[in-house]
């Protein structure tokens, strides 16, 4: 299914998982969006991804902020560094500096812009 948005904005929605760099170290999905608006399926993405050198965690509703899950991708030395510089602003606030479980409390906690730990989060995502 592949409907209810123009070429442009497929094309921006895709660009928030297919720029994970070093620069732009997270990027997620909801997988109703891949599979909505881009026809594509979770598993060839997270395929797909992990074949340009990233990590990817798929996080269902249960476990993810966003409402249908999401999957996220990160570049590994590029959140290790963004963590690094934050360690302790992370560790002062009780967030994981190891990259796995950094992601997986970033998934499952909306965060404020007046949280602490935000303009890490942001920083990890290139916002």
């Amino acid at each position: 299914m592949n409907e209810g948005i123009s070429e442009e904005q497929k094309s921006v929605l895709w660009e928030s998982l297919d720029t994970v760099g070093e620069q732009k170290c997270v990027g997620y999905l909801p997988p109703y969006a891949l599979e909505r608006f881009l026809a594509r399926r979770p598993a060839e993405v997270k395929e797909l991804l992990e074949k340009k050198g990233l990590v990817v965690q798929i996080f269902p509703a249960d476990k993810c902020c966003i409402k249908s899950g999401a999957i996220y991708a990160y570049h590994r030395d590029g959140l290790e560094r963004v963590l690094r510089e934050n360690e302790k602003a992370l560790v002062d606030q009780g967030w994981p500096i190891e990259p796995r479980s950094f992601i997986a409390r970033a998934a499952n906690e909306w965060l404020d812009n007046s949280h602490p730990i935000y303009k890490v989060v942001a920083r990890a995502f290139d916002d």
